[in-house]
């Protein structure tokens, strides 16, 4: 029996209202906020835009321009997201709306299965929702930053202006607006987070998983590299790398946190395997003459991926904390580069009297890593198979696609 839809309506094609009409009020009016906001966005900074696409059309660059090339190609880029994200706001709720229409009754299957799950979870939503708006700031950050973050003001007159109108966070010891400083050093912090733990997932998952599947000798071996360099806490190898170094770019600090935070990631992939190479279907495959790469990367990677999608989202917290923390101690990204951890540092020794910088850069992280951390509790808790094993019954089957509209 099919779910009752109410009837198209002209009301369809408003951003939001389609999802709306079919009963999901929340994420519809949400939809519909945003759209309205990026519409709003657009208008606000088009003339910026213009000037971007001047700048870039330029045959060099003209004294006298506000915008050089490098800053006008990330407002165009910016400009692009935008309009990608507004799109998306737009057709998403419509297409969604339509496919909410089928049968209740009928099973589903393994992947969706575990989509609803994973959908229905309340922390997986609010670390979702939390993230998806802290990227796309990061991302619209030439657009929505209402001066140049490194431009240093007049020191006279607009140097530690407390919080207002024209400066909602206001000015540092330079007279920079904290507030640009501060969206643009989340593009710093989130890059970070996102990269290094790309590079140490994918270095741990290779080791753990030539550890695991070829055992014995060179198992041991593995192992004993491992337990010694997680003797070292990963800060101290971190800062001992970069404290030497001057000139300390993005890439240099994403490069040196990824290649040694990789040890723990290898020991649960190496764990994981050692369990699944146990299984019949294991022993199946290589009595059938499957080579192992194939074995590896077809059979056994894909079943031992899940604890490693939940330890990625945790870490990728971890690694935004330890850039902080470098940031922090003066030995992250060299400035003017704003980064949330060096605006802290830039007001040490005056907490009090510039609480307005310290303390905007300091509630980013907290609900940066928060909302990280969600992510990964609610994705441990719906994947976990000893969890919500009653969702396969037809009565739970039903809220649990709704969940997912």
């Amino acid at each position: 029996m099919s779910a009752l839809r109410p009837a198209p309506s002209w009301t369809d094609w408003v951003p939001g209202l389609a999802l709306a009409r079919v009963g999901r009020r929340g994420w519809g009016y949400a939809c519909l906020v945003l759209f309205g906001s990026l519409v709003a966005l657009a208008c606000w900074r088009g003339d910026r835009v213009i000037e971007a696409v001047e700048a870039i059309t330029a045959s060099g660059y003209v004294e006298g321009r506000t915008l050089t090339p490098d800053a006008a190609l990330d407002v165009i880029i910016a400009a692009l997201v935008l309009v990608a994200t507004a799109a998306l706001s737009f057709a998403g709720p419509l297409f969604a709306s339509r496919a909410i229409d089928r049968p209740a009754e009928t099973p589903l299957r393994p992947v969706s299965r575990i989509r609803s799950r994973v959908l229905a979870n309340r922390q997986v939503r609010a670390g979702g929702v939390l993230l998806l708006l802290l990227y796309l700031v990061a991302l619209l950050a030439p657009l929505l930053s209402p001066y140049d973050p490194i431009l240093i003001g007049d020191l006279d007159t607009a140097r530690l202006l407390p919080p207002s109108f024209e400066h909602p966070l206001g000015t540092d010891r330079f007279a920079r607006d904290v507030f640009s400083r501060l969206l643009w050093g989340s593009r710093v912090s989130l890059s970070v987070g996102l990269l290094a733990v790309a590079i140490s997932v994918t270095l741990g998952v290779l080791v753990g998983a030539f550890a695991g599947y070829a055992g014995g000798f060179l198992d041991g071996l593995v192992m004993r590299i491992l337990d010694a360099l997680l003797c070292f806490p990963t800060i101290l190898l971190v800062i001992a790398c970069v404290g030497f170094l001057e000139d300390r770019s993005i890439w240099l600090v994403v490069t040196v946190i990824g290649l040694l935070s990789w040890m723990d990631v290898a020991r649960l992939m190496r764990g994981q395997l050692l369990s699944l190479v146990q299984r019949d279907w294991f022993l199946a495959a290589r009595g059938l003459g499957a080579s192992a790469p194939r074995i590896i990367f077809r059979h056994l990677l894909p079943n031992a991926l899940t604890p490693i999608l939940v330890v990625s989202t945790l870490r990728v917290g971890n690694v935004i904390l330890l850039e902080a923390s470098l940031g922090f101690l003066g030995l992250g990204i060299t400035p003017p580069t704003p980064t949330w951890g060096g605006m802290i540092h830039e007001s040490r020794g005056q907490i009090f009297s510039e609480w307005w910088i310290p303390f905007a850069a300091g509630l980013a992280v907290v609900i940066t890593v928060t909302a990280w951390h969600l992510l990964g509790d609610g994705l441990r808790d719906a994947l976990d198979p000893r969890i919500g094993r009653e969702e396969a019954s037809p009565q739970a089957i039903a809220p649990a696609r709704r969940a997912t509209a």
